[in-house]
């Protein structure tokens, strides 16, 4: 089974961890989700049927990037 569709939803590191409203920030942690972002980066470079997203907007900019890209890709 392939998605008809998939959503990648790009934050940066540093925004992530505001969200989280974490006090401490282990760099090693950091380090982490940066080698994660840079393989998610590269699936999406290597498949159209990947489309990213950049959650570092605003939640409601999010949702219609999402709504609309679901709406184009499923012809809805």
């Amino acid at each position: 089974y392939t998605p008809d569709v998939t959503l990648w939803l790009d934050a940066d590191v540093d925004t992530t961890f505001e969200r989280l409203d974490k006090s401490e920030k282990f760099e090693e942690e950091i380090e982490f989700k940066r080698r994660v972002n840079a393989q998610y980066r590269s699936l999406y470079e290597s498949n159209d049927r990947i489309h990213r997203i950049d959650a570092n907007q605003d939640i409601h900019h999010v949702i219609g990037d999402a709504v609309n890209i679901i709406e184009s890709e499923l012809d809805l």
